[in-house]
């Protein structure tokens, strides 16, 4: 099995330190057959020399560099391509869609059978390559494969992948209780730990730049659905995940994408979107009411920029 060659895509911005400590646990995984990608998306603080730092001081020599894809104008620098460990700059922040498309790009010019889509923000354990591997290789109908995240500050599980409510227009990230630890198909897993089969990714190309931040996974995974593929959680494969470090769990920036983004979605999957809009909606009057009470007059021009922006651009979706 460890034949099988595999990239796997970090994104940064602005937060080296996670990053590393990400790099850090890749680095004592039993799997070797892997090359790291490190992707930052134009970060405005030192990111750049504090990541190269670390990948000076931890790279195995002797890689190859592979093709140099076709140079997009997305890329500032490439840096440390014949290394284990490699690092892109690129020209602006082109998003969490737009920044994997670069390591997509890559992984097909250089014929990786996988790559596998990790949040920067966390860790992994040791073994957590094999079954997801494992799994996907047990079928030729299995292209995508997700496992199980845990959060970091209270042991909870945060994601497992799951099945989407149309009316609310969002998926559950969590299964039932006594699915957790089952191997099951589902409608989507999370980009936050995502192994996608090479055939996958060159029968359903990249993924959509329109979301910028949040949906852009589950986007992906309705597409691989809709041309055949299976989706499949695997609970062995465990990640711990520090979630929304790099904009706030709660703030007003994080509820502006994901509003957007989960409308974007809708209009582009959501067969009921009518009915899943006016639900929005009213849902919004209650949260503004709620918002303005409590002076979080910032999610109330979040709420109602996320709409206006979607209008303004409707007819790119």
């Amino acid at each position: 099995m460890e034949n099988k060659s595999l990239l796997i895509i970090v994104i940064n911005y602005c937060r080296y330190e996670d990053t590393i400590r990400c790099l850090e646990s890749l680095s004592r995984v039993k799997y070797k057959n892997f090359t790291v990608f490190v992707i930052d998306n134009a970060s405005k603080n030192n990111s750049i020399e504090k990541l190269s730092s670390w990948i000076i001081n931890n790279n195995e020599k002797g890689m190859e560099a592979g093709e140099i894809f076709n140079k997009s104008s997305k890329i500032k620098k490439f840096i440390f391509m014949e290394h284990k460990y490699k690092l892109i700059e690129t020209t602006e922040n082109f998003g969490f869609g737009g920044g994997v498309n670069i390591g997509i790009d890559y992984a097909i010019c250089n014929n990786y059978d996988y790559i596998l889509l990790l949040n920067n923000d966390t860790f992994v354990e040791e073994n957590f390559l094999d079954p997801l591997i494992e799994l996907a290789e047990s079928s030729n109908d299995i292209g995508i494969v997700g496992g199980k995240a845990i959060c970091v500050n209270n042991n909870n599980i945060i994601n497992t992948g799951g099945k989407i409510n149309w009316i609310r227009g969002y998926g559950n990230k969590l299964l039932a209780k006594n699915k957790l630890n089952v191997r099951c198909e589902v409608d989507f897993v999370s980009g936050c730990h995502m192994l996608i089969k090479k055939v996958v990714l060159k029968t359903i190309g990249n993924f959509s730049e329109h979301y910028f931040l949040y949906y852009e996974d589950v986007d992906y995974c309705l597409r691989a659905r809709g041309a055949g593929w299976k989706v499949f959680y695997q609970p062995d494969s465990v990640i711990w995940h520090s979630e929304s470090i790099s904009i706030g769990k709660d703030s007003a920036l994080r509820y502006f994408y994901l509003t957007r983004s989960r409308i974007i979605f809708n209009k582009a999957h959501n067969k009921l979107f009518p009915i899943f809009f006016i639900y929005l909606s009213a849902l919004h009057v209650f949260k503004i009411i709620i918002w303005i009470l409590s002076g979080k007059v910032n999610h109330v021009k979040a709420a109602i920029l996320a709409e206006l922006n979607f209008f303004k651009d409707v007819d790119k979706f």
